[in-house]
């Protein structure tokens, strides 16, 4: 798997995990940040986008 999220609504944010080497390389991201994926290309989306309900 090369890339997977990880998504906590307690803290409204979400971590990012790409497989670059040994081990995933992750990111964490909060409130206004964007979220580019890899695996999907020209896709893109803001973390509070996410937890409007």
């Amino acid at each position: 798997m090369s890339e997977y999220w990880i998504v906590d609504a307690k803290f409204k944010q979400i971590t990012l995990c790409n497989w670059v080497e040994v081990p995933y390389e992750d990111t964490v991201l909060q409130g206004t940040a964007t979220i580019a994926s890899d695996v999907v290309p020209n896709w893109e989306l803001i973390v509070e986008q996410v937890f409007v309900v």
